[in-house]
Formats: structure tokens, C-alpha cells, sequence
């Protein structure tokens, strides 16, 4: 095994292994997402966090999805939002389907259609309108879904 391989074995078994220590583990995580060299690393730490869950969780993660620099760490957040839904997260998902990043826009979309829901329809109709192709065509399939085709 190379010593890339190594190290990545190493970080992700750290990863595993404070994600299994519940709670405690948030703050730690939440650091980890916001501020490692790696973007890999930090999306998969926004993974540990949507595992523990919670709402210290949905607020870090919230904070990662609005603010973090990195389109792919947003991006992580936003998926991770659904995997926790509720309406809170929905709320964050609504703001964050203003994001510059297509990407980003397109795990909003994913994240809602996984939450579903009136409000999370609600904000899939808007995407339905949106700029990139590829996301109107997440938002328009996941309406569908829905029995709420758009045309």
C-alpha cells in the first residue's frame, strides 16, 4: 500500500471512529469539515456528521452548506440536509438553492426530493425554473415523482 493510501486509511478509520462517539464528536467533526486540507477528508466528515445527526448536527451542517468556500463541501452539506430532513432543514436547503454552484444547486434538489414533503415540493418548483439545465431537469424529475409535473 502506498503511503497515500495509508494516510487515507488512516483518516477515514479517525473518521469512523469519532463518528461511533456520537455527540461528543460534533465539534471535532464540524472542524474537520470546515478546515482540512483535503476536500475528500472534509466531505467525508459532513458524511459523519449527517450520521450522528441531531440538532447541534443540522446547525453545523447548515453553516458548512451557506458559508464553506468549497463548492464540493456545500455541495456534501446539502445532501447530508437530506439525509437528516425535518423542516429546519428544509428552510436551509430553500436558501441554499441560491447558490452560484450548479453542483450545489443539483444536491439541493436531491436533499429536497429525499425530504419531500409540501414544503420541499414547494422549493423543487422553484428549481424547476432554474438557470442550469441539469438541475430544472432534477427538480422537474423529482416533481413527477410527485404526481407534479411541470411543463
Amino acid at each position: 500500500m502506498t503511503t497515500f493510501h495509508n494516510t487515507y486509511a488512516r483518516t477515514h478509520e479517525y473518521i469512523r471512529t469519532l463518528a461511533s462517539r456520537g455527540p461528543e464528536a460534533l465539534q471535532i467533526l464540524g472542524g474537520l469539515a470546515q478546515d482540512h486540507e483535503d476536500r475528500f477528508v472534509r466531505a467525508e466528515a459532513v458524511v459523519a456528521l449527517a450520521r450522528i445527526g441531531g440538532p447541534e448536527a443540522l446547525q453545523i451542517l447548515g453553516g458548512l452548506a451557506q458559508d464553506h468556500e468549497d463548492w464540493y463541501v456545500r455541495g456534501e452539506a446539502a445532501a447530508a440536509l437530506g439525509h437528516l430532513g425535518g423542516g429546519q432543514a428544509v428552510r436551509l436547503l430553500e436558501a441554499l438553492a441560491q447558490d452560484t454552484d450548479e453542483y450545489v444547486r443539483m444536491a439541493v434538489a436531491e436533499a429536497l426530493t429525499r425530504i419531500g414533503g409540501p414544503e420541499a415540493l414547494k422549493a423543487l418548483e422553484a428549481l424547476a425554473q432554474d438557470t442550469d439545465e441539469y438541475v430544472r431537469m432534477a427538480a422537474a424529475e423529482a416533481l413527477a415523482q410527485a404526481g407534479r409535473p411541470t411543463l
